[in-house]
């Protein structure tokens, strides 16, 4: 085999480090890890040599090595080499910017003395394509409408001076990206009427990307009339002329039936797949989801999750977040549990806050061996923590059923209050519930009617059950008085 393979981790690893080079060994890579180092060498100097001598980094995420510099440096010179395979072998959250990337879990099991999962790095290092962390989007998969991102990156080369100066002398690329500096205020004040001139004359010269960016503009009226049909003629226009991103948003609004254009899913399906066919990543998401439901095609699950694969590596979180659940649901052979964590859990790293509350009850399901109340808990946690605030009343009923035995692991009123702030009904009612029973906390018969009212008005109709809890806690409360 070519690959050369250099292992990353923290001296607190060193076991984990030193099998996991003899397993690749075995398998006939060739490994080198510090354990290797010359004699009289410098560490860094030899250290940093051996990554860049490595077709593959494997850096090895622990509890010890996310606080670990030195761990830190490695990886970050792996990644910058595109070279970069990060594996967590227990769990921990790496810190920025490597806990937004795919990690494949190889965790180590001290009882056994070996990994559980080493054959998922084994098949990333098989398939010779670049490591789950270290891909970079294209810039269709990364640019949004105003462009963003493509502007702040022609600003590490170039001043925004010398690209008006390119635009000026015709080139219609920097024409655009002068005008989003200026839509946008990167570099530069905002000016959305100089903004929408050079990009109206970028649009003249028929390039895609001003096609698209003016469509905004006249829907949104940024420096222009407010316009939506001149804006839809110009998505249109950016559509055909190969433009994924307005060929994306055009099947999106065709499949809704929005923004002016009558419902027409088979229309859909044709604009989605032109654009996943030149790789837009959310445009293969919607289309699998068109074959997943048979929404402008015939149903085929074969299809939708080819698509979502694709969607997927390139680092979409909606698609991992699917085929977690399509091979949980057993409609993908050979995919056990280990993948639909696996998939899950890259989803919730690329941003897909939901996919951390189905991996707590995918943790839940009592018929798997993979059931865990604890790590059930932990992600329904991390789901409320990013936001997803519903998932704070299963983190804390999952404790309460537990009754009594994983208490320790966290506030269970609170996290119930938590989840109660948001107005899901469920967990309004769990807390009038623990109010009305002094359940980890005292009694207080006011807090518990007052929870069962909001839990009947959060449900919007006239639930029985909840109004007679209502009525019993402000019985109880009076005759407290």
């Amino acid at each position: 085999m070519s690959a050369k393979i250099a292992i990353s981790y923290a001296r607190e690893n060193h076991t984990q480090a030193n099998a996991l080079a003899a397993s690749l060994g075995a398998f006939g890579y060739e490994v080198w890890w510090d354990a290797s180092l010359t004699p009289g060498h410098s560490y860094s100097q030899e250290i940093t040599a051996k990554i860049n001598e490595a077709t593959h980094v494997i850096v090895l995420w622990s509890s010890a090595s996310v606080n670990s510099d030195w761990v830190t440096a490695e990886a970050t010179l792996a990644h910058r080499l595109k070279r970069l395979i990060p594996i967590k072998i227990e769990a921990c959250d790496a810190k920025l910017p490597f806990n937004a990337l795919h990690t494949l879990n190889v965790f180590w099991n001290t009882k056994a003395g070996q990994f559980e999962r080493l054959d998922t790095l084994v098949d990333a290092l098989r398939t010779n394509t670049p490591a789950p962390g270290a891909r970079e989007f294209s810039d269709v998969e990364i640019s949004s409408a105003r462009g963003v991102v493509l502007i702040t990156r022609a600003l590490r080369t170039r001043t925004l001076d010398e690209i008006a100066a390119d635009g000026e002398r015709g080139d219609v690329l920097s024409l655009w990206l002068h005008g989003t500096a200026l839509l946008e205020g990167v570099g530069t004040p905002k000016d959305h009427a100089g903004a929408a001139a050079l990009i109206q004359r970028a649009a003249a010269a028929n390039f895609p990307r001003a096609l698209n960016s003016l469509s905004v503009l006249y829907a949104e009226g940024w420096g222009v009339a407010k316009d939506p049909a001149r804006g839809l003629a110009l998505l249109r226009q950016a559509a055909e002329s190969g433009m994924a991103m307005s060929q994306t948003t055009l099947g999106r609004w065709l499949q809704k039936g929005e923004n002016g254009l009558p419902k027409d899913e088979a229309a859909a399906f044709q604009w989605l797949h032109r654009a996943s066919m030149a790789g837009s990543a959310d445009a293969q998401d919607a289309l699998a989801e068109c074959f997943r439901q048979g929404r402008g095609t015939q149903k085929n699950i074969g299809e939708a999750i080819y698509w979502l694969e694709r969607s997927a590596a390139a680092g979409h979180g909606g698609a991992l977040a699917m085929l977690a659940a399509i091979a949980a649901d057993g409609e993908m052979r050979g995919r056990g549990d280990a993948y639909v964590i696996e998939q899950f859990e890259a989803a919730y790293y690329a941003g897909e806050v939901y996919a951390a509350e189905h991996l707590g009850h995918f943790y839940l399901e009592k018929h798997r061996p993979i059931y865990d109340q604890r790590l059930a808990i932990a992600w329904f946690k991390r789901a409320g923590d990013a936001g997803k605030t519903d998932a704070y009343y299963w983190h804390a009923q999952t404790i309460r059923e537990a009754g009594g035995a994983l208490d320790a692991l966290g506030d269970v009123r609170y996290a119930m209050a938590l989840a109660a702030d948001g107005g899901f009904a469920p967990a309004l009612l769990a807390l009038g519930e623990m109010f009305e029973r002094g359940e980890y906390g005292p009694t207080d018969f006011n807090d518990a009617a007052e929870a069962y009212l909001q839990a009947q008005n959060a449900k919007k109709g006239n639930n029985d059950a909840i109004k007679r809890a209502a009525e019993a806690g402000y019985k109880r409360t009076k005759g407290k008085r």
